[in-house]
Formats: C-alpha cells, sequence, structure tokens
C-alpha cells in the first residue's frame, strides 16, 4: 500500500506543480534518511532507495536492512516531511526560474491579487506571482483587487527562498509590445520601432523607420483618426504618445525628436555629443515643453544632450550666413588658397 502511494504522490506533485519526479524521488529518499537518521540518533550508515517503476522501499541501516515504516516514529516522520518540502520548494523555484527567466521583456497577462506597501502582487500562473513597486507604476493608474493587468516582465531574480519576478507598467519595453500587438505593420517587422523614451503617465516619444517605400511608418502607427494609437493610449490611461519618424542621421532626427516644436538651426559636437538647438522665441516653451520634458525624452531617445537657445531672427541670419561660410571653407578652402596663391603670381 505505501509503494502505490508514494507512486501517487509522486505523480500528483509532478502534475500539480510541474516539478520532475526524479526530484520528488529524491525528496522522499532525502526525507526517510533524515526521519531514520532521528529516529536511531546515528548520522552515518543509513540508505534509503525508491524503486522508480513499483514505489518499493528499500531500506539499510549499517548493512542490515530495516522497515522504514516500523523504525519511524511520528515525530521523525514530521522531520522527514519538513526535509521533503523543502526539496520540492527548491525544485519549484527551479521551475519558476526557467520557465522565466528567458521572458525578461515580454508583456503577461495578471491579475492584481494584493497590494504590498505602496506595491502590487500581480498574479502571473497558478504558482508564479510578480510584485510591481511603486516605482514601476503609472500615476494616471489606480488598481484594485482582482482587476485584469498587463505588465512588462523586467527582471528575474533567483532568492534563497523564493524567485523574484519583477513587473512594471512603467518600462518604456511595456509601449513598445503594445504597439506590437495593435500595430500589424510593428508585428509583421515591416515597421520597426528604432527607440522608445518614456517618463511614464505623462509622456512618450516612439521613433519608427520602414524600408517599404509603400508604407507611411508614422501613419501606419497612428492609424486612420488615430485609430490605431488611441488603443495603446487607452490602455496606458490616456499617456500622450508621439510617433517620430526615425534617421540615421542625428542632424535629421533631433529635430524630429523635437517636435511639434519647429527648430530655426542646430549645432552638433560629435566629441561630445551635445547639440545647441536654436529655436525662434515663440518656439522656445514648446521645444522645451512642460517641466522640460519635450526636450528630456528627445534628449533620450537620439541619444545626444541637448540645449535649447532661443535666437532672433537677426541672430539666425548671421549664424545661417557663418554656418554657410564655415562649409564653404571647408569645401573650397584649399581650392581658394590654390587660386589666390596662382594670382598672386
Amino acid at each position: 500500500m505505501v509503494s502505490e502511494e508514494i507512486l501517487r504522490f509522486v505523480d500528483t506533485i509532478h502534475r500539480d506543480r510541474q516539478v520532475d519526479k526524479e526530484v520528488i524521488f529524491t525528496g522522499i529518499e532525502m526525507a526517510l534518511v533524515s526521519a531514520a537518521q532521528k529516529r536511531f540518533d546515528q548520522e552515518e550508515g543509513i540508505e534509503v532507495l525508491i524503486d522508480r517503476e513499483t514505489g518499493v522501499i528499500s531500506a539499510v541501516r549499517d548493512g542490515d536492512g530495516f522497515d522504514p515504516r516500523e523504525a519511524l516514529g511520528r515525530i521523525a516522520a514530521g522531520a522527514g516531511k519538513q526535509v521533503l518540502f523543502q526539496k520540492i520548494r527548491e525544485a519549484e523555484r527551479e521551475v519558476i526560474y526557467r520557465e522565466f527567466a528567458d521572458r525578461v521583456g515580454e508583456m503577461i497577462n495578471g491579475t492584481v491579487a494584493s497590494r504590498k506597501g505602496g506595491g502590487l502582487v500581480i498574479t502571473l500562473t497558478n504558482r508564479a506571482e510578480g510584485f510591481m513597486p511603486r516605482s514601476e507604476q503609472s500615476h494616471l493608474e489606480e488598481w484594485n483587487e482582482g482587476d485584469r493587468i498587463k505588465v512588462v516582465l523586467k527582471e528575474v531574480n533567483m532568492q534563497q527562498t523564493r524567485v523574484q519576478l519583477l513587473v512594471s507598467r512603467a518600462a518604456p519595453d511595456l509601449v513598445r509590445r503594445l504597439f506590437e500587438q495593435e500595430i500589424p505593420e510593428v508585428a509583421d517587422f515591416v515597421v520597426e520601432i528604432k527607440a522608445v523614451a518614456r517618463e511614464a503617465g505623462n509622456r512618450t516619444k516612439i521613433a519608427v523607420a520602414t524600408l517599404d517605400s509603400n508604407v507611411d511608418c508614422v501613419g501606419a502607427c497612428i492609424g486612420i483618426k488615430g485609430s490605431r494609437i488611441r488603443n495603446v493610449t487607452d490602455e496606458l490611461n490616456g499617456e500622450k504618445i508621439d510617433v517620430v519618424r526615425w534617421n540615421d542621421s542625428v542632424e535629421v532626427l533631433i529635430p524630429e525628436a523635437l517636435k511639434p516644436a519647429e527648430i530655426a538651426s542646430i549645432e552638433l559636437d560629435y566629441e561630445t555629443k551635445c547639440a545647441n538647438v536654436y529655436v525662434t522665441e515663440d518656439q522656445q516653451s514648446l521645444a522645451i515643453g512642460r517641466r522640460g520634458q519635450n526636450v528630456r525624452l528627445a534628449s533620450k531617445l537620439s541619444e545626444w544632450e541637448l540645449n535649447i537657445c532661443a535666437i532672433t531672427e537677426e541672430a539666425l541670419a548671421r549664424l545661417r550666413i557663418e554656418g554657410a561660410e564655415s562649409r564653404a571653407e571647408e569645401m573650397f578652402g584649399e581650392r581658394l588658397a590654390r587660386v589666390a596663391g596662382g594670382d598672386g603670381d
């Protein structure tokens, strides 16, 4: 009877908790050894083996066989259970880690289970929970227990007693995954998301590109009358999203990233990756944005430090003339010098 019970127990734990059967058999063997050690008050000389096919237990103490059912008292059996379930918990932890380790950045559907401090505990599967701290939440959103929620897996950390799954609603990857879900051209790799800059709950800038000359990458993401982008903003509770056209040339990308502001001129320092962006005075506040948000996001998107400089029309005209003269000097300087030298002979 005991052998049948062992096989049923192994099969049940294997199905319910997705733990490998060999791990469970080994756990039972270790539990019985631990219990026998307490029962006989000895550390060495005890071996227990379980037949994987029949469930029959073979127990040996100092070379002589013994019946673990007769030898193990209630207290000893309790100690054995503790060892067994510790082994099963360790195996479960390994299963959860393997399941989620390669899913960082992926969007997962979950359910809000409870509040923990300022954070939320999110049920992800029947045996795995994620934690979303306050810093990974959007201030536009309030969640209640039982709410369905989409989150991005941000970190998977193996700890001593469990696997910590850190999930987020504030990560840029959430916007990326929502675009893949809502916009067929992105899902089919016709439109590529090149960069995402986000301040969760306020605004996101996303740069897109395509190699298909017949596709308007920005229009495809926004949709007719904003129908496609609306599905994403609704999921983010009204967070504003700017879709801009990616360009490998930073001279083109920075003005795109600073939209809706109009840029008058730009000076680039490639060594420091710092740019002076000149705007007319009526465009300055728009370029900077509320509390500096527009320029901050544009800087993240382009990976350049951007300095917004207000300039008058007169100063702008001078700047353009100086720029044209400088470029002419770079392009024709040697040729002009040679011509000038020839005239002097």
